[in-house]
């Protein structure tokens, strides 16, 4: 799993997903609902390839990627990307290590 921490990790990420999907994960390090979703994600990133945000540490980017991305702030949230565009979303208790085949089953 890759943190995003510059716009330059984003530009890497976005040209990435021209490539082939991949996975943006946007974690709170206060919440315990994303404590049980990153053991999910990190399981799941053995498999897929999968970025993160820690909107604590990365306001500004988390910020940046919700406008980009046209997808609303929630964490945690797990957004599926293709050709740099948001194209599955799941957020909270829904963030699954099933629901990465579920997401890319839909594109």
């Amino acid at each position: 799993m890759q943190s995003l921490k510059s716009p330059e990790d984003v530009s890497a990420m976005l040209e990435h997903s021209r490539k082939e999907a991949v996975f943006l994960y946007k974690h709170s390090a206060s919440c315990p609902v994303s404590f049980f979703a990153r053991q999910e994600v990190e399981a799941a990133a053995e498999n897929h390839p999968v970025y993160m945000v820690i909107v604590q540490q990365a306001r500004e980017i988390s910020n940046e990627l919700a406008q980009n991305l046209a997808v609303k702030h929630e964490t945690p949230q797990l957004i599926l990307l293709k050709e740099a565009r948001a194209q599955g979303v799941i957020s909270h208790g829904n963030i699954k290590l099933e629901a990465f085949d579920t997401l890319l089953q839909e594109v």
